[in-house]
């Protein structure tokens, strides 16, 4: 068996792997354990835990007040922090499972529709998803809708290319 070969079959194996290993993006947030997840995706980092205290449950606009008005805030978070962490994780409105087939149809009038230089604006499409963040938006055309995606299995020629490629050029392709 050829290194190529075996540099292939690893990494199917290792994509077996991910993709059996993968979780469903719900969330429980338990309050009485500090504010741990106790389902969903497991956080990246193990650093800046928010604490209950820091879990304000009013909508206020002033992302300053809030950090004001919250004990142990001030010193640990910005307003910039607590504005994306509610806007981009807890809002209660947003809605991170499953795509339905009606929102990738919308999806895909809505990247036609709001192209600017030949670029979706994803934050204006978003704003026509209920429930979605640009972001999501963003992944989902890139990742599952866009025409130009091939879908098709990779050719054995396509592999050994990508395999020499990453020999030549390490992980620093960007």
């Amino acid at each position: 068996m050829t290194t190529e070969s075996n540099d292939l079959n690893r990494s199917e194996s290792e994509s077996d792997i991910s993709a059996a290993t993968q979780v469903t993006p719900t969330l429980a947030i338990d309050f009485s354990l500090g504010c741990k997840r106790v389902s969903g995706p497991t956080r990246r980092s193990t650093k800046g835990g928010w604490t209950s205290e820091e879990m304000y449950k009013g909508r206020h606009t002033s992302w300053k007040n809030i950090v004001e008005l919250v004990p142990g805030l001030k010193d640990k978070r910005s307003e910039v922090q607590c504005q994306h962490r509610w806007l981009k994780v807890l809002d209660p409105n947003l809605y991170k499972g499953h795509w339905t087939k009606d929102e990738d149809d919308l999806l895909s009038k809505l990247v036609k529709d709001h192209m600017k230089n030949d670029r979706p604006q994803w934050s204006k499409i978003s704003k026509q998803l209920s429930g979605r963040i640009g972001k999501q938006c963003r992944e989902r055309w890139h990742n599952h809708l866009n025409p130009t995606i091939i879908k098709t299995a990779w050719t054995r020629e396509e592999e050994l290319i990508l395999v020499q490629s990453q020999r030549e050029h390490s992980n620093k392709w960007a």
